[in-house]
């Protein structure tokens, strides 16, 4: 009699765990990195998660859905969002993302990386809210160009032609060559064009120009007389008297060229008018180009008088200056 209670007290028992232990379902639970085994009584995500403290915010992400039913052997996936900015190329976004590296990251969102392509931070390096991403897209392409290669000039003078004239003797022609480049890109800007190779098409031919230096002559009335001359120029001029006065104490009263300075003496750049060319000044008379001067540059001559009462009366004025033809006079 005994013997029997206890057989049925124990099946009772048996019977009552049996139906205790099929309540609970075992479910597996990744939240980041961390893995939690744990069995559960509830009946949806939501509530084994909240369960087990497991909080969740609205931008993470849940897999299952949070209203997903509970079943044996179910795993459950909370990745933990966070912002990131991405530059690509030369479009800027926000993503949310639960990936902790760079390459990670990357993966999540579905963004392919080619091999020549430069991601700041490195792929391996770490991440978390707020990290800026930055990817150069590069490539190297070969690109052939055919390109114009530009004709020399030669000129030479030629005393058959008016001085101040030229004549094309021959036409220039550009020649060609095919270029080819190694061309690196970024974010599709060329940002380096190396050449690779060059092949010559068509050799360019030179271009031919006479530069006339016969010249012209004129003539121009004067107290003296007619003079014939090749050139009238409009010129500043100063005056000086060859003593102390103007020239300093050093001056021995000859010029750059050796000749006794006096009237009729001019200082120079030679630049512009060539020593020992003989002019004529209205109101001046005729003149030699005979000596330089440290203030004597350019459009600009000096007239030297033989008193400094002249010198100082002329003081500073523009005055025609006529080049003479008859250079021996």
């Amino acid at each position: 009699m005994v013997w029997g209670l206890f057989l049925m007290l124990s099946s009772l028992f048996t019977l009552t765990a049996g139906i205790e232990n099929s309540r609970f379902k075992p479910v597996t639970i990744t939240v980041g990195d961390n893995e939690i085994r744990w069995k559960t009584t509830m009946n949806t995500v939501s509530a084994c998660l909240y369960e087990l403290g497991i909080l969740v915010a609205d931008k993470d992400e849940v897999i299952p859905s949070l209203k997903a039913p509970i079943v044996n052997g179910m795993h459950i996936t909370v990745k933990r969002m966070f912002d990131i900015e991405l530059i690509d190329s030369n479009s800027k976004k926000t993503y949310s993302v639960a990936a902790r590296s760079v390459a990670l990251a990357l993966e999540e969102l579905g963004i392919e990386i080619n091999q020549e392509d430069a991601i700041q931070p490195g792929l391996d390096e770490a991440i978390g809210p707020g990290s800026k991403i930055k990817i150069v897209r590069r490539e190297t392409r070969i690109k052939k160009e055919i390109e114009k290669i530009p004709y020399a000039t030669w000129e030479f003078l030629d005393n058959r032609i008016d001085e101040g004239k030229t004549k094309i003797w021959r036409q220039g022609v550009s020649g060609s060559k095919e270029v080819s480049y190694l061309i690196c890109i970024e974010n599709g800007k060329t940002v380096k064009k190396t050449v690779l190779e060059e092949t010559l098409l068509t050799q360019p031919k030179m271009h031919v120009v006479a530069r006339g230096t016969k010249p012209l002559f004129y003539t121009f009335k004067t107290p003296a007389g007619l003079i014939t001359y090749t050139k009238k120029m409009r010129i500043e001029a100063t005056a000086y008297y060859p003593g102390p006065e103007s020239t300093g104490t050093f001056a021995d009263g000859f010029t750059a060229i050796g000749l006794k300075a006096g009237h009729g003496i001019i200082a120079v750049d030679p630049k512009v008018i060539p020593l020992r060319t003989r002019v004529y000044i209205p109101n001046y008379g005729f003149a030699i180009a005979g000596d330089v001067g440290g203030a004597i540059k350019g459009h600009l001559i000096d007239l030297c008088f033989e008193t400094y009462r002249e010198a100082i009366q002329f003081g500073r004025r523009y005055v025609d200056l006529y080049i003479l033809a008859d250079q021996g006079r």
